[in-house]
C-alpha cells in the first residue's frame, strides 16, 4: 500500500479496531481517540512554575463524559509530580521515617532496669546508717563498709545515668520520624495544591469535597471495623482521585480496560503498526489511573489488584495476536522464539509489514497473468455448457480488484477497470447503491443496455402469457371432460330403465 493510502487514527472506522461486538459503554477507553476538538474553549489558562528556571501552561480541566481526557489530564498531574520530584523526596523521607521506627523498636528493647537503680539506692542508704550507729572499736570494719558504701552509690549513679541517655536517645528518634512524617505531609499538600489549581471551579470543589471525606473522616475496612481517619498522605491522594474517577467511570474500569486490550482489539487493515503500536501502548498506560475492583467496597483478601499496567513481555504476544494471521506467521518464519519484551519488537514488525505491503498485491497479479492463457484456451474450446460453467469458475477466482483491495469491498468479485464503487482517484462514488451495483441503484438502464433489458422483459411476458394461457384451456378440458362422463351416466340410466319398461308390456 502506498504511502498516501495510509490511514490514520482519525480516519478510521471504530468498528475496524474490534474483533465482533464491542460494547462501548463498558470500555472506559476505545481504540480510536476521543475527538478533542468537540470539547471547545476550555477557558482561562493556568501557569504553574515547574521548576526553579521552568514554567509550563496549562488548560483548566472542565470534566465532561468521556474517560480519556481525566486519564490526560492526571498524567499531566504525575509529568509536574515528576519534574518536580515530589514522589521521589517522598520515598527518601519515608526510608529515613521507617529507618528511625526499627530503631526505636530497637532501643525500646534496651531500656534500663530503673528497679535495679532504685535497690541499690536504698541499700547505699541504709549502709550509710548502721555505719553511723557502730563503735569506734570496728573501725576497720567500718572502713571496709564505707567502701562498700561508695562503691554501691557510684553503681546506681552509673545505672541513672544510662537511663537519662536511653531517654534522650528515645526522644531524637521520636523527633526525626516526627521530622520525616511532616516532611512528607507538606508534599503531599504541595500535591494536592496543584491538582486544585489545575482544576476548574466547579471541578475545583467537586475534587476538595472528596479531600475532605478521605483525609479527615473515619473510615471502615473490609471487615466493618471502624477506623481512624488517613490523614494527608500519599494512599490519601490517590484513593480521593480513585473515588473523583468514579463520578465518570465504574468501579471495574481497570477489569474491563485489561480485558478489552488482550482480546477485544486487531490491528485496522490499512493503519500503520508505528502507530497502532504507539495508540495500545498509550492506553496500557492509562490503567494505573482507573479504579479497580480491590478499591471497591466487594474486595476481599484473594482480590486481586488490577490497574497495573500491562508488562512487556505480555504486551509484546499481545501486539503479535492482534494482528493479521500472516503477521503470525511471518515472525514464526523469521523468528525462533516469542516476543519477550518491546525492544527491538518495533523494528522487526515494521520490517515484517514492508514484506507484507510488496509481497501480497504482486502474488496476486502473478496468478491472474499465469492463468490467463489457460483461461482463453479454455473459453475457445468449450462448447457445451458444463465446460462453459467451469471456465466461468475459473475466471471468477482470478478476478481481483485493487481498489476495493485497499479501501474496503469485495476485491475477488470483478476487476480494478469494472469496479463501480471507487473511482480511480479511491473515493467511493455517490451514486453506489446498496448492493455494490449501479444498475441496481440507478432509476432506468440506458443504451443497448435499456433495448437488452427491454426484450428479455417482452420473451418473459410471453412466456407467461402462454403458460397461462395453457392453463386455462387445460382447465376448461377437464371441465368439459367432467360434464360428458356425467351426461353419458345419465344417458346410459335412461336407456337401461326405457329397455326393462319395454319389456315389462310384452
Amino acid at each position: 500500500m502506498s504511502n498516501n493510502n495510509k490511514k490514520t487514527l482519525a480516519t478510521i472506522k471504530a468498528d475496524s479496531a474490534h474483533r465482533g461486538n464491542v460494547s462501548h459503554r463498558q470500555v472506559p477507553v476505545t481504540f480510536k481517540p476521543f475527538d478533542e476538538a468537540a470539547e471547545g474553549d476550555k477557558g482561562t489558562s493556568v501557569k504553574i512554575k515547574v521548576t526553579e528556571d521552568y514554567s509550563q501552561t496549562f488548560d483548566p480541566f472542565d470534566g465532561g463524559n468521556q474517560v480519556e481526557p481525566y486519564l490526560k489530564h492526571f498524567q499531566e498531574l504525575e509529568g509536574i509530580f515528576e519534574k518536580q520530584r515530589l514522589r521521589e523526596i517522598s520515598k527518601e523521607h519515608q526510608e529515613a521515617y521507617d529507618a528511625a521506627e526499627i530503631l526505636l523498636k530497637s532501643h525500646l528493647e534496651l531500656k534500663p532496669d530503673e528497679e535495679e537503680g532504685a535497690k541499690e539506692d536504698d541499700e547505699a542508704e541504709s549502709s550509710s546508717d548502721e555505719s553511723s550507729d557502730e563503735s569506734d572499736d570496728e573501725s576497720d570494719s567500718d572502713s571496709d563498709r564505707n567502701k562498700k558504701t561508695k562503691k554501691s552509690s557510684k553503681k546506681s549513679a552509673a545505672t541513672r545515668t544510662k537511663l537519662q541517655r536511653w531517654i534522650l536517645r528515645r526522644k531524637k528518634m521520636r523527633k526525626r520520624m516526627s521530622v520525616s512524617r511532616k516532611l512528607i505531609t507538606k508534599l503531599v499538600e504541595k500535591a494536592f495544591d496543584l491538582q486544585n489549581s489545575l482544576f476548574s471551579v466547579e471541578q475545583r470543589v467537586n475534587f476538595q469535597k472528596i479531600m475532605r471525606e478521605v483525609c479527615y473522616q473515619p473510615y471502615e475496612d473490609q471487615d466493618g471495623d471502624l477506623v481512624k481517619a488517613r490523614g494527608i498522605t500519599w494512599e490519601s491522594f490517590r484513593i480521593a482521585r480513585v473515588e473523583y474517577m468514579l463520578t465518570v467511570c465504574k468501579k471495574d474500569a481497570a477489569e474491563q480496560q485489561r480485558y478489552y486490550l488482550m482480546w477485544a482489539v486487531q490491528k485496522p487493515y490499512g493503519l500503520p503498526y508505528r502507530t497502532f503500536q504507539a495508540r495500545m501502548l498509550t492506553i496500557n498506560s492509562y490503567l494505573p489511573l482507573l479504579p479497580c475492583l480491590k478499591d471497591s467496597d466487594m474486595a476481599t483478601d484473594a482480590t486481586v489488584r488490577m490497574n497495573v499496567s500491562i508488562s512487556e513481555h505480555d504486551m509484546a504476544n499481545l501486539l503479535l495476536r492482534a494482528c493479521n494471521a500472516e503477521w503470525e506467521a511471518q515472525w514464526t518464519l523469521v523468528n525462533t522464539y516469542l516476543p519477550s519484551s518491546m525492544r527491538g519488537f518495533l523494528s522487526k514488525m515494521e520490517a515484517i509489514e514492508q514484506v507484507m505491503e510488496t509481497q501480497t498485491i504482486p502474488r496476486r497479479h502473478r496468478l491472474t497473468n499465469g492463468n490467463q492463457g489457460s483461461d482463453k484456451a479454455t473459453s475457445s474450446k468449450s462448447t457445451s455448457k458444463g465446460r462453459q460453467k467451469e471456465g466461468n469458475s475459473n475466471t471468477e477466482k482470478q478476478k481481483h480488484c485493487q481498489l476495493c483491495q485497499e479501501h474496503g469491498g469485495a476485491a475477488h468479485t470483478h476487476n480494478t477497470k469494472d469496479c463501480r464503487r471507487y473511482s480511480k482517484e479511491g473515493k467511493e462514488r455517490a451514486d453506489f447503491g446498496a448492493k455494490g451495483n449501479k444498475k441496481f441503484s440507478s432509476g432506468k438502464p440506458s443504451g443497448s443496455s435499456e433495448r437488452h433489458v427491454s426484450k428479455k422483459a417482452y420473451k418473459q411476458m410471453k412466456m407467461r402469457a402462454k403458460k397461462a394461457e395453457a392453463k386455462v384451456k387445460k382447465r376448461e378440458r377437464s371441465r368439459d371432460s367432467s360434464r360428458d362422463r356425467r351426461h353419458r351416466r345419465k344417458r346410459d340410466y335412461y336407456s337401461d330403465s326405457s329397455d326393462s319398461g319395454s319389456e315389462s308390456d310384452y
